[in-house]
């Protein structure tokens, strides 16, 4: 399409300088105009700005989401195997979260995609033993329709709804072991400070934080603890903050609220 238009310019402006009349001019456009597709034109953002995907869960004052007349119903989805293996499934339409265990003792790889074989979330990356709770599908965009497990022993995967997280109703301390999604509701209380310590854990450890939009408050290698300031631009209804956990290994989490 540029290069039709530079063409068309180009004689435009051969004709005016060879003192063509205004009418050949005028031709001349209107044969542009004419040649122009009528298809609708999508704007493509530069490659400097890279767009943060919604992030819509809203959970009500009595911390359940209720699907819509036209979602599937939020049913656990329970899948098991030995090995490699491709799971497709059929899921709700939102967020949920995965329940993942593994019996065996070298690589384990757990990887989700959507209809389109995209790939969506690398959700697990574990050698050895594993048992962890990870997120599915919180932004818009994402709808997971298979699991691609790398394996060389049994595993087991539980897809579930939000409920079925860990939802922490008031301030105060939060014990965990290893890789977990935490849903605090302040409802009359801002979550403020968190005070981390990790300092019986090893390797990575990873807290993201989510609400309005999607944080990440910590990105350290094990033992590590600090004392994180939540924005107040990252709450969301309800003064909601969800915490999610990568670790390997026992971590608390202090929640103070304002």
């Amino acid at each position: 399409m540029k290069l039709r238009l530079i063409s068309i310019i180009f004689i435009i402006l051969f004709i005016s300088a060879c003192g063509s009349s205004e009418a050949m001019v005028q031709t001349a456009i209107a044969e542009t105009e004419a040649a122009k597709p009528t298809l609708t034109i999508t704007l493509e953002p530069s490659s400097t700005f890279t767009p943060e995907p919604t992030f819509t869960i809203k959970p009500s004052a009595t911390n359940t989401i209720q699907p819509t007349a036209t979602d599937k119903a939020e049913e656990p989805i329970h899948l098991s195997g030995t090995g490699d293996s491709v799971v497709d499934i059929e899921k709700w339409r939102g967020a949920g979260i995965a329940k993942i265990t593994y019996f065996g003792s070298s690589n384990f790889i757990v990887e989700n995609y959507d209809k389109d074989n995209t790939r969506i979330d690398l959700l697990v990356n574990e050698i050895g033993t594993y048992e962890g709770t990870v997120p599915i599908d919180f932004f818009d965009s994402e709808q997971t329709s298979r699991f691609v497990i790398t394996s060389s022993g049994d595993w087991e995967i539980d897809v579930l709804s939000i409920q079925s997280a860990r939802w922490i109703l008031s301030a105060g301390l939060v014990v965990g072991q290893g890789d977990d999604v935490l849903f605090f509701v302040g409802n009359d209380d801002i979550p403020d400070i968190l005070e981390i310590d990790a300092s019986k854990a090893e390797s990575n450890f990873i807290v993201y934080g989510y609400g309005n939009r999607r944080d990440l408050l910590v990105n350290e290698i094990a033992p590590y603890s600090g004392t994180i300031l939540v924005d107040n631009d990252l709450i969301g209804s309800n003064n909601m903050l969800i915490l999610v956990v990568t670790a390997t290994g026992k971590w608390t989490i202090d929640i103070s609220t304002r």
